[in-house]
């Protein structure tokens, strides 16, 4: 345990906010949090490029940033390709997507929630590409807290707990 912990205390902290990608060449160690969203990563271990995305909604406006799967994908991909790395030999894993903003009105009337609209257009893009992921954590009621360690592409998940709270 204590070779791990010294492992990370050697890696530049970031912390991805929504809407946004990271990709480096360098160790890092990458930190989200995540309720609807959800965020993509890849790792390249040959050329040891990482990248990882942070996304709001499937789709929007092109010129929105890295709010939107539907664009950031693309550019995701294609910043993998200019620092020499495939994507297609890219470990692939896809987090979020929880059920924290849909309404009771949203489930009676059979919508998707944003959660599981966000999930569904990452796998039908990643299949048409003929990307597999290589791990997920999706769906469910709670958010998760992210860790992304770019040096080896490792990525560990931590559930957020609901906790009662009172105010007065």
């Amino acid at each position: 345990m204590k070779l791990l912990l010294h492992h990370y205390h050697q890696l530049k902290p970031v912390f991805l906010k929504p809407g946004e990608l990271f990709i480096s060449e360098q160790p890092s160690l990458v930190s989200t949090i995540l309720g609807s969203c959800l965020a993509l990563t890849f790792f390249e271990p040959v050329r040891k490029v990482s990248a990882i995305c942070h996304i709001l909604l499937p789709s929007g406006p092109l010129d929105a940033g890295h709010k939107y799967l539907s664009s950031t994908l693309p550019v995701m991909l294609d910043e993998i390709w200019r620092r020499g790395a495939s994507y297609q030999a890219c470990q692939v894993k896809m987090f979020g997507g929880a059920e924290v903003l849909n309404s009771e009105e949203q489930r009676m009337a059979g919508k998707l929630s944003i959660g599981a609209q966000n999930v569904a257009l990452a796998v039908e893009m990643l299949q048409e590409l003929g990307i597999s992921l290589a791990a997920s954590d999706v769906g469910g009621s709670l958010g998760r807290k992210l860790y992304f360690d770019t040096l080896y592409g490792h990525v560990y998940v931590k559930s957020m707990v609901r906790k009662a709270v009172v105010t007065r």
